[in-house]
């Protein structure tokens, strides 16, 4: 495997953690930037990405912040 490919999967184990927190807590968030663009383009991430981009509103950001702790 490649180490991009390395990346993308602990970055995508990451992800799903954030999502299942938020569904936990009815937190909103959305995939912002190149990771909006991979899941649309790509149905996953752009090849050479390597991070993952998402969007809070203020107060989904704070109940994050306090939950990730």
């Amino acid at each position: 495997m490649s180490e991009i490919l390395k990346v993308q999967s602990y970055l995508l184990n990451g992800l799903v953690y954030i999502h299942d927190l938020c569904e936990q807590h009815n937190i909103d968030y959305y995939l912002i930037g190149g990771s909006a663009l991979g899941a649309e383009r790509h149905s996953g991430f752009i090849p050479w990405d390597d991070d993952v981009d998402i969007g809070l509103v203020r107060d989904d950001y704070n109940k994050l912040l306090k939950l990730l702790k």
